[in-house]
């Protein structure tokens, strides 16, 4: 299962009545209910485009930020399209949904989680895993020794972040065994 298909399996679910349910904005926040196909086939596509440009956009920013992030003011013109690429996905996915049924149902924690572990397959978790660790290493080194601050201020806690998350998905699917 590819990744695109697991976020679209994180983010859309059906309710007891049948329905599409939307979840734009992920965990503890309502959604809405899709009204038509076409419309599940339009916000899916612009959803696969967003998420299949981002990777490139955050690799992009984050070499500039370790080649030419000597001072905060530059990395901060550095991460604005990253902020742009944000707030115009943000916009777009507003007025798609603004006349859409929203529903009181929230996804919790744990069914996120849940619903993550299963649609991940453990061997790209495990090498998502790795790499972390191998990215948490050198931004140690570019902040201690190279004295790249802002780099390590970003890309350490990132790559915490994703070992910690890696971490719950693995120990999911394999309790789940």
């Amino acid at each position: 299962m590819d990744v695109y298909t697991s976020l679209e399996k994180s983010i859309f679910r059906t309710d007891a009545a049948g329905n599409t349910v939307y979840y734009p904005w992920g965990m503890r926040r309502t959604g809405v209910i899709v009204p038509s196909e076409d419309d599940l086939k339009a916000i899916k596509n612009r959803t696969r485009k967003f998420y299949s440009r981002l990777p490139y956009i955050l690799f992009l920013s984050i070499l500039l930020i370790a080649i030419y992030g000597n001072s905060l003011l530059q990395a901060i013109i550095i991460c604005i399209p990253i902020f742009l690429y944000f707030a115009v996905f943000e916009v777009a996915t507003r007025r798609s949904i603004k006349n859409y049924q929203k529903t009181s149902e929230v996804f919790t924690y744990a069914e996120l989680w849940r619903r993550n572990a299963k649609n991940q397959s453990l061997l790209k978790t495990v090498l998502a895993g790795i790499l972390s660790l191998i990215l948490l290493v050198y931004a140690t080194y570019a902040t201690v020794i190279e004295n790249n601050y802002f780099f390590g201020f970003i890309a350490i806690p990132t790559s915490v972040f994703l070992i910690m998350a890696s971490s719950v998905v693995i120990y999911m699917k394999l309790a789940a065994k």
